[in-house]
């Protein structure tokens, strides 16, 4: 039987590797509408640290620190790397909002099964 641990632990490298793909592909240049950019950063945020802390969970901050600098990094990559992408500050702040709103949401839920066992 699959340990959970290592379950989490592949789903994380897996959204880690995914992620890194969709930041750095040529896209067509189209409009895009503000929230909803950012939104997805956020989101692809949320679940990296969720599942990081799950694979990790001894090691949260770092995990934490490490997608921080990796989201400022992919803006920079994408400057360097690719021809219809650029690097935006907004993204960065999306991308640690969204790591900031995965730890809040641990923190409360850690909360209440402490409460729940008490």
């Amino acid at each position: 039987m699959l340990n959970k641990k290592l379950i989490f632990t592949v789903l994380f490298w897996g959204l880690f590797a995914i992620t890194t793909f969709l930041l750095l592909i040529e896209v067509k240049p189209a409009p895009q509408t503000w929230p909803k950019d950012k939104l997805e950063h956020a989101i692809a945020f949320v679940l990296l640290t969720y599942l990081g802390y799950k694979a990790y969970p001894k090691y949260v901050f770092y995990v934490s620190l490490g997608l921080a600098i990796y989201g400022g990094l992919m803006g920079l990559l994408q400057l360097w790397l690719t021809q219809t992408r650029s690097a935006s500050m907004l993204d960065w702040l999306a991308d640690l909002v969204g790591i900031a709103l995965g730890l809040f949401a641990l923190k409360c839920y850690r909360n209440q099964l402490r409460r729940q066992y008490e």
